[in-house]
């Protein structure tokens, strides 16, 4: 069985292109983030039983 579709023009996919570049930026920014306030709840909890 043939399917046909059809693709965006080039510009579109370049735009589709740019807004998931930035989320990814945005979502690895985010984990960055994350992975620094684990870090920094941690060593704050061992300081208070000290």
């Amino acid at each position: 069985m043939r399917m046909k579709f059809v693709l965006p023009s080039l510009e579109e996919q370049e735009r589709i292109a740019t807004a998931l570049d930035a989320l990814h930026n945005h979502l690895a920014n985010e984990k960055l983030l994350t992975e620094q306030y684990l870090l920094l709840k941690q060593f704050l909890l061992q300081q208070m039983f000290i």
